[in-house]
């Protein structure tokens, strides 16, 4: 749906303004409560411009989601205590497609800086990898509970084969070890999904750096149910249910990503 007028244009925004303000206290509270601050007035602000540039989109458009989903995303900016603002590259809202209701919605995502400032919050997590394979890579995967051997042979992509999938490992603070691995077919899937988005960051050449974020969001998702010490941290808490939240209204869990960081190293 595209709105053409001026005057349509000025009510959806006064629309989306005037909702972003009546959940102001709300929106501090869970700020608070989350131990990180998170200006009100800013991230209004953020939210309200990132809205606005997508109303020339030609489908999936956030101005013309339901404005319960954008208010229940906003929130989610301050259960995690990060920060919107686009040039910190933390978190964003994007528009998905519900199946269940036949239509667009706006949803709370992370992006790769906002999971590793998580992860410094956690208190439990030492360090994290995440990488994509390569049909011409040595890859041996070694159980959920051991490192992986991968050696890259070139370091362009072109010469290193098909794509053949990647992992994200965890170091835990008492040395323990925790290995996500997701298969091509399961990552190339997410891929298709996300690519019929206008504006989605994957039809940019900066697919393995998603792939990458598809890795780590679906260890996050496994590290709290392999890992007992994990179960009743705050902030892992906190990630999984908005994961579980984001999967229950698009219906099929899948990951379809309308904008994203695109700053990201090669390794974590």
């Amino acid at each position: 749906m595209q709105y053409q007028t001026q005057s349509e244009t000025r009510d959806v925004s006064e629309e989306i303004r005037s909702a972003l303000s009546s959940v102001r206290n709300e929106f501090n509270r869970l700020s608070e409560q989350s131990g990180n601050f998170v200006s009100f007035e800013e991230e209004a602000g953020f939210v309200y411009q990132n809205i606005l540039s997508t109303m020339n989109y030609q489908q999936g458009a956030m101005a013309y989601t339901p404005v319960q989903t954008i208010l229940s995303s906003f929130l989610c900016i301050a259960r995690t205590g990060l920060s919107s603002d686009p040039k910190k590259q933390l978190c964003h809202l994007k528009s998905v497609y519900d199946n269940a209701s036949n239509q667009f919605i706006t949803e709370f995502d992370f992006n790769y800086r906002g999971y590793l400032q998580l992860i410094a919050r956690s208190k439990v997590i030492k360090v994290i990898t995440a990488d994509v394979i390569y049909q011409n890579d040595t890859f041996e995967f070694n159980g959920t509970r051991e490192l992986v051997t991968h050696k890259v042979k070139a370091l362009s992509p072109s010469a290193r084969g098909d794509f053949a999938g990647g992992y994200c490992t965890s170091e835990l603070i008492n040395d323990a070890i925790v290995t996500t691995v997701m298969s091509p077919e399961e990552i190339n899937q997410i891929e298709h999904n996300a690519k019929m988005y206008e504006g989605s960051a994957w039809n940019s050449v900066f697919i393995d750096e998603l792939r990458r974020k598809t890795l780590i969001r679906r260890h996050w998702k496994t590290l709290s149910t392999l890992v007992d010490s994990l179960k009743e941290n705050t902030i892992l808490s906190t990630v999984n249910e908005v994961h579980q939240n984001n999967d229950i209204l698009t219906n099929n869990g899948n990951m379809c990503e309308s904008s994203d960081s695109l700053d990201i190293q090669h390794r974590y």
